[in-house]
């Protein structure tokens, strides 16, 4: 089951619960590795949706950048403002 991006906090509430209970509490052998594996699981996901967000930032950036782009061109092309260094 993925998570979703919000509940992405939830994820790492959920994530710091079970790094405080293998830290904290003596469980048994076969209890840590469950809880182990269920932590590293849930790290995975978190780290991916991180990495999705990240990705569409970036995304998000690049055609900001190229409207600004675009934008400064045509006003150039239109004489309407002049850039003086």
């Amino acid at each position: 089951m993925a998570i979703k991006l919000e509940n992405y906090d939830k994820g790492i509430e959920e994530l710091i619960k079970i790094v405080n209970t293998l830290e904290k509490e003596q469980l048994s052998l076969e209890k840590s590795i469950e809880l182990y594996k269920k932590g590293m699981k849930l790290h995975k996901e978190l780290v991916d949706i991180l990495e999705k967000e990240e990705g569409r930032l970036f995304l998000f950036d690049e055609k900001v950048q190229d409207e600004e782009e675009k934008f400064v061109e045509k006003t150039l092309e239109d004489g309407q403002v002049s850039l003086e260094l």
